[in-house]
């Protein structure tokens, strides 16, 4: 791996080192919509895809399936529910028509204002290294705050690695990437949804739930409360609650199949799954109390055949560490599509622990771990 990055940072120098002899100096020359890096004679730009090409800019990245799944299952799902303007963000790809499909960023992916974040995709058959450093260095981002790479394929992380050390000045690490496996679930392989026990509804979340889900929600620090209250009111969710254990106002009661009796009156929040931002069901979580009666499953089925009645991709993005989730998906009809990685970027000397609601992810990362990154520093 070492000699593997020796190699690229030597690539990437005689490249910059070659436009320098001609040009002398980079310089960004700013447009509509578009922000282009000059070296020399040779224009290498990333621009704002309009959101009127948004769907035939999918159905494009179909091709380049696996690697382009979760870049076109955001995509339709912003068709479906309008969600960019909520935390502002755009789809970024080459200016150039020989490239313009081959590569796309979307940011920013969360909401938090205290980093950075995005999803990215490259084709790395079609475009080198040094032209997806150069796309990259294009952007309109600061590569000197913390980051969070919300998706990139994960053949192409310790490129993006050494990437995102050059483009920093060396100022970024690299701290708890998290293998992820991205398992999709087809309308003909989704069982039937199993009946709830007795004692228990379906229901809907809404905009009061957003603390208490936050609250041990392992992607937390990359969002902020008021945004996932947004989120609950745009997207598709599904909460099951119990009518034995009052503590909530159960105002969102599924009248389908529900108990009338429990309109109005108070009930516990057992289990809970959601469609997030990032195009894929999850913060699925069920209270210790609860656990063992198959609420989680009876959640998650419930929301993927709402999903798939409007046409929306179904997948889920499991910590590779977490069997158990991912034997848990792949009993409901789930298989696997490909491998990404959920990376932290973090600069030298800052305090990681700042990052509201840091502890809901840090309980994930092994104490060895983070002594080496601290040690690094």
């Amino acid at each position: 791996m070492s000699n593997c990055k020796s190699q690229l940072v030597s690539i990437l120098k005689k490249i910059f080192v070659r436009k320098a002899a001609v040009s002398h100096t980079l310089t960004f020359a700013p447009m509509e919509k578009s922000y282009t890096m000059k070296t020399g004679d040779e224009t290498l730009s990333m621009t704002v895809v309009p959101p009127e090409e948004y769907n035939n800019y999918a159905d494009s990245l179909r091709e380049l399936r696996p690697h382009s799944y979760q870049i076109e299952a955001m995509l339709r799902a912003q068709l479906k529910y309008d969600f960019f303007g909520l935390i502002n963000a755009k789809l970024y790809a080459p200016a150039s028509s020989s490239q313009r499909h081959h590569m796309a960023v979307i940011s920013p992916s969360g909401s938090s204002t205290e980093m950075e974040s995005l999803s990215l995709f490259w084709d790395d058959d079609q475009l080198s290294d040094g032209t997806v450093y150069r796309l990259l260095q294009s952007l309109p981002l600061n590569w000197q705050r913390p980051y969070v790479i919300r998706q990139i394929p994960i053949h192409l992380s310790a490129k993006l690695d050494l990437m995102m050390q050059e483009l920093s000045g060396g100022i970024l690490r690299q701290f708890a990437p998290f293998p992820v496996v991205i398992l999709s679930l087809a309308p003909e392989d989704t069982p039937p949804v199993p009946s709830l026990p007795s004692g228990y509804v379906f229901g809907k979340l809404d905009a009061s739930f957003s603390e208490e889900v936050m609250s041990v929600w392992s992607d937390a620090p990359t969002e902020t409360a008021k945004t996932v209250s947004k989120y609950f009111e745009k997207f598709p969710s599904v909460a099951i609650f119990s009518k034995e254990n009052s503590r909530k106002c159960l105002a969102n009661v599924v009248e389908n199949g529900s108990d009338p009796s429990t309109n109005g009156k108070s009930a516990e929040l057992a289990s809970y799954c959601c469609f997030k931002q990032s195009s894929d069901v999850g913060m699925t979580y069920t209270d210790e109390k609860h656990r063992r009666k198959g609420l989680a499953r009876a959640a998650t089925l419930q929301l993927c055949h709402e999903l798939h009645s409007q046409g929306i991709f179904v997948n889920v993005m499991i910590e590779r560490v977490n069997e158990i989730s991912i034997k848990l998906h792949k009993s409901m009809g789930f298989k696997h599509c490909t491998d990404s990685l959920f990376i932290f970027y973090i600069p030298k000397g800052f305090n990681i622990y700042s990052f509201s609601h840091f502890e809901n992810i840090a309980k994930y990362i092994p104490e060895d771990q983070i002594k080496k990154w601290k040690d690094c520093l």
